[in-house]
């Protein structure tokens, strides 16, 4: 049953059509090669501080979800994705409504149910 919900979501991610959008100079490569950087700080810093990991959000929401139970402060793990949530929530906000209910009130938007 798993199989199918994932190759129906899969055909109804890549299938359907969304608006035009303007080109970016940032493709997905070059935001990969600007990324690199950053993840190799991450490991040489972690790896300096004891803990040879990379970069992960898993500890973020476990020192997010301690901080609030226990009262131990936030550390930039948590920071980390405190970051990322509230940096989409700001990029999803930029985006006008219009575009959003041109998508849902279009004929190539289908929800499978």
């Amino acid at each position: 049953m798993g199989l199918i919900f994932a190759a129906i979501l899969l055909i109804y991610v890549f299938g359907t059509k969304t608006t035009k959008r303007p080109e970016s100079p940032l493709t997905w490569p070059w935001i990969g090669i600007l990324v690199i950087p950053v993840a190799m700080f991450g490991f040489w810093s972690s790896t300096i501080s004891g803990r040879p990991y990379g970069l992960g959000i898993t500890g973020g929401w476990v020192n997010i979800f301690q901080s609030f139970t226990t009262k131990i402060p936030l550390n930039w793990e948590g920071a980390e994705v405190l970051g990322i949530v509230i940096g989409a929530f700001i990029k999803a906000e930029i985006i006008p409504m219009k575009q959003v209910k041109e998508l849902v009130h279009s004929s190539d938007f289908v929800i499978f149910m």
